[in-house]
């Protein structure tokens, strides 16, 4: 009782793509003449749907495996991971989906090792693909695994078409893993082809500033303000790097801007006194 009928592999691949499986969320693949698509077989959305409880971080970290109440997860997923392994057996080999929904499978397991491989497989079948590189730099985050998350980021972008999102995340990651200047590329890069973010302007404004960097910090901040006029933490760091650069004036204006926008902020009020108070102090007599 087949609904359809795929002859070829990339027949297959073309339905799961088309259905939005690219995740490896169907499990519906058996051998037969040719390769045949069965709607009534169980798929990894019964996992993943089976409670709430299951979340993609929960899957991603092993931590979904070790639960009590996830019975009817771990037996969808092994049926579903049965399924894919039928698909291999039948020549399906050279299918990026296939390989992807195997390793979901073996990561509702808690197999991590081998979910890890199944999607290095994947990327390799498939390298353009930037959604696949995207599921091993989110399996490598949700297990701590930064230098290698990294590196795997770094990959996608020399593979794929740069997107400002995973420059973006390039630089958080190497700002986290005691990189600042390599982060101030990266955000240099993001705001190319973000122009309009104000949070990327923020971000490398901020962190221009702690690398005591004030005039390049001042240039960017004021492009943040510009962009959000009225975000009280945008005109905070302004001020400060107005500070940081000799500039108490512009400084004083920037967190009296902020204090206007959020009077209850202990933040902007304490260093535009401690501004006021240093300005006092360079004006009064010896």
């Amino acid at each position: 009782h087949y609904d359809r009928q795929l002859a070829t592999p990339d027949e297959l691949s073309h339905r799961l793509r088309q259905d939005g499986f690219t995740h490896l969320l169907l499990a519906e693949t058996v051998a037969g003449p040719g390769i045949r698509f069965d709607s009534t077989l169980s798929r990894l959305t019964d996992a993943q749907l089976a409670t709430p409880a299951a979340s993609r971080l929960d899957v991603l970290t092993g931590r979904f495996a070790q639960r009590d109440d996830s019975d009817r997860h771990r037996q969808a997923a092994e049926r579903s991971l049965h399924h894919f392994s039928i698909a291999e057996r039948w020549g399906l080999l050279d299918v990026a989906e296939v390989k992807l929904g195997s390793a979901w499978g073996h990561l509702l397991r808690g197999d991590a090792v081998a979910g890890e491989s199944e999607i290095r497989a994947a990327i390799d079948l498939d390298t353009d693909n930037p959604q696949l590189h995207q599921n091993i730099v989110d399996l490598l985050l949700a297990q701590g695994r930064l230098p290698e998350a990294i590196e795997a980021v770094r990959r996608k972008l020399d593979t794929v078409e740069p997107e400002a999102g995973d420059h973006f995340l390039l630089a958080g990651l190497l700002v986290q893993s005691g990189q600042p200047e390599a982060a101030v590329a990266e955000y240099r890069a993001c705001a190319e082809l973000a122009p309009q973010s104000a949070e990327v302007r923020y971000n490398l404004g901020g962190l221009l500033r702690r690398l005591e960097r004030p005039g390049e910090a001042v240039e960017q901040l004021r492009i943040a303000s510009e962009l959000a006029p009225n975000d009280v933490d945008t005109h905070v760091e302004l001020g400060l790097a107005h500070a940081a650069a000799g500039q108490t004036d512009l400084a004083i204006r920037s967190l009296s801007r902020a204090v206007e926008l959020d009077p209850d902020s202990p933040e902007s009020r304490l260093y535009l006194r401690g501004l006021i108070q240093q300005l006092q102090q360079s004006d009064s007599p010896n």
